[in-house]
């Protein structure tokens, strides 16, 4: 049966000369992993994601462009530098009738095309994302 030890003030002042074997090491190890999984290092991963996404995305309003503008005009780009983010979307300044088509207007129904893109996506970005993260963690880890 395992020890316990009690974390207060008087058991830390009794294992404080206490030498754990490999401590700064896995103390360096878990550093490392924190400064590769930081924002910079996975933004690769995600904007691979985010790929998926657009492909997906390009793929499905295709069929129903009114013009090319709309697949011209979904993009994948890096979010802010310092966060591990990524923004997928369509410039609908440019490209209005992406919002048309997958909302419908009074004249049209609807016939959605974002919507189906990030649902088909989901799969593959989450083994994209899982994958990568797992890579990364396991690289820093060595």
């Amino acid at each position: 049966m395992a020890r316990r030890i009690a974390i207060n003030k008087a058991g830390l002042r009794k294992y404080s000369n206490l030498d754990v074997a490999g401590y700064n090491e896995l103390i360096g190890n878990l550093n490392n992993v924190l400064d590769k999984t930081s924002a910079e290092n996975l933004k690769g991963v995600f904007m691979d994601a985010g790929r998926v996404l657009q492909r997906n995305a390009e793929a499905n309003a295709a069929p129903h462009r009114k013009s090319s503008r709309l697949e011209a005009n979904i993009f994948v780009a890096p979010g802010k530098e310092d966060k591990a983010n990524i923004l997928v979307g369509v410039k609908f300044k440019k490209a209005p009738e992406g919002f048309w088509l997958e909302y419908g207007t009074s004249r049209e129904p609807a016939q959605p095309w974002w919507r189906p893109a990030v649902t088909a996506s989901k799969p593959e970005m989450a083994r994209i994302i899982t994958d990568g993260m797992k890579k990364t963690i396991e690289d820093a880890s060595h």
